[in-house]
């Protein structure tokens, strides 16, 4: 099963809503976002914005959740999203990893080591480099990563950061990555 994990931080939530607005009703494969959320309840207020604005079901993850196509599960403040066997999600506690609760680098090596190349990996607006070496590792194991165009983001140390490193196989906007989603779901 193919499935997507985004990533990103500061500027992140314009990207999210244009992003699934232009999905629309179209078919995706199951989408995990990992955004830089303190507090659960700051994601549970994100994860009801965003289901305002998109057609397929938003939750909160919850460890047990079995990944779905048309589904995108929110990363819960505070925690870690791990891509664990079944396929599903485990959401752990613990320390940050380079300041980061949740981690997208953690989320993203989770899914390599069980899914390889099946993991799509989108990385957005971001003031920092989590996510580069996540998005790296999904490169590396030959799965497709994008970066959201530097220009588009708010913040673009994130999408530069996994540049540097050759983590981005292509550049492209909000609509190239959806329509990129609703292709590989098809496949």
């Amino acid at each position: 099963m193919r499935f997507a994990i985004i990533g990103g931080s500061s500027g992140a939530t314009n990207d999210l809503l244009k992003l699934v607005e232009a999905i629309g009703v179209r078919p995706t494969p199951p989408i995990v976002v990992v955004t830089h959320r303190q507090q659960k309840e700051h994601s549970d207020g994100f994860t009801r914005l965003l289901q305002t604005r998109c057609a397929h079901k938003v939750m909160t993850a919850q460890s047990g959740d079995r990944l779905s196509r048309n589904t995108i599960y929110i990363c819960p403040g505070g925690s870690h999203c791990v891509i664990d066997l079944a396929p599903g999600i485990r959401i752990t506690q613990g320390a940050a990893v380079n300041f980061n609760l949740p981690s997208i680098d953690k989320s993203m090596e989770s899914a390599v080591r069980l899914f390889g190349a099946d993991v799509i990996g989108v990385l957005l607006s971001g003031a920092n480099n989590d996510g580069a070496k996540g998005l790296k590792t999904i490169f590396d194991a030959g799965g497709f990563t994008w970066g959201l165009l530097p220009e588009l983001c708010e913040f673009n140390e994130m999408v530069r950061s996994a540049a540097a490193i050759g983590a981005v196989k292509q550049f492209g906007s909000h609509a190239e990555i959806a329509d990129f989603l609703v292709e590989v779901s098809c496949e």
